[in-house]
């Protein structure tokens, strides 16, 4: 059983590459023995694995792939077009600590787009001169690791990752938690949080939240015969005046008056992405103003003539 100890997840890079369809020069790579780790996606096409005990297979598109050194291993782009990133690194010398079990040679991803995008960060910080680049590409290498070790990183293992932060933010509604909290909770990039929950929500996490207390809202106001303000101290609000704020913006009518629309509707999450991006494109245009072009003595002397005949 290959394992690895945690305190020596402190990777120095030595090579990284983000290769993009047709840009590789060579197809194939004869059989060698790495003097370091690689870890190699593929983004398009294919690249197929021989290894000296025997091991072989294709990596597939979204499939990641880890050689340890001293494997003997030989390497073939199953397309010319093929896109691939890699990186080569060794792990610094620490003290000992309780080990960890690697991940397999080859794992199909559960979100490629995720370890695409710290291949590409990665790269960026490997071509920063000095100490300040290789501790950011260190960084980025050791996230990359220790994201293989998870086993929601693993497709087939582990719920739909939207689903398991809305989960989290009904659970602690109250408490308001954003789109930070849920990067620190489910370890993903604050961007990329909000990424995922607008192409599947149409929505950002904040805006999850304030439809989800408007809906809770709705049962204390109708269900249970609240007041407004009752209804604002329970939900957590710093105001009866922000709930309705909030309130309206969910429902299009103040809490007093109001009938019940089902905020998370496909029809209902269309019709408010429709008005937010109608709201945004009327600020964007500005109508010019009429101008008056004012007439000359003559011209309003014989348009006045004219008028009385």
């Amino acid at each position: 059983m290959r394992r690895i100890l945690l305190n020596e997840l402190f990777p120095v890079v030595h090579y990284s590459a983000v290769v993009r369809p047709g840009e590789s020069s060579c197809t194939a790579w004869k059989k060698r023995t790495f003097i370091d780790w690689q870890i190699q996606m593929a983004v398009a096409g294919g690249i197929r694995y021989e290894f000296g005990d025997g091991d072989d297979f294709v990596l597939a598109p979204g499939e990641i792939a880890l050689v340890e050194p001293g494997i003997e291993i030989s390497q073939t782009l199953t397309e010319r077009e093929t896109s691939f990133c890699c990186v080569h690194f060794l792990f610094a010398e620490t003290a000992e600590s309780e080990p960890v079990q690697l991940p397999p040679r080859r794992l199909k991803l559960a979100e490629p787009e995720l370890f695409h995008a710290l291949f590409l960060r990665l790269h960026e910080a490997f071509r920063t001169p000095g100490n300040i680049g290789e501790a950011l590409a260190s960084g980025i290498v050791r996230e990359l690791f220790l994201r293989m070790l998870l086993p929601e990183s693993v497709r087939g293992n582990g719920a739909d990752p939207v689903k398991r932060m809305t989960a989290y933010l009904n659970e602690h509604l109250l408490e308001r938690p954003g789109r930070m909290e849920l990067a620190r909770k489910f370890h993903f990039a604050p961007e990329y949080v909000n990424q995922l929950f607008r192409k599947q929500l149409g929505m950002t996490p904040g805006e999850y939240v304030r439809r989800r207390l408007a809906h809770r809202a709705y049962r204390l106001l109708a269900g249970e015969g609240l007041s407004v303000k009752e209804t604002a101290d329970r939900l957590g609000f710093s105001s009866p005046f922000y709930f309705s704020r909030v309130f309206r913006a969910v429902y299009g009518v103040p809490p007093p008056g109001f009938e019940f629309i089902n905020p998370f509707s496909s029809a209902e999450c269309a019709r408010h992405s429709e008005w937010r991006e109608s709201r945004h494109r009327h600020r964007r245009i500005q109508l010019p103003r009429a101008s008056r072009v004012p007439m000359r003595r003559g011209s309003e002397q014989r348009l006045s003539r004219r008028r009385r005949e």
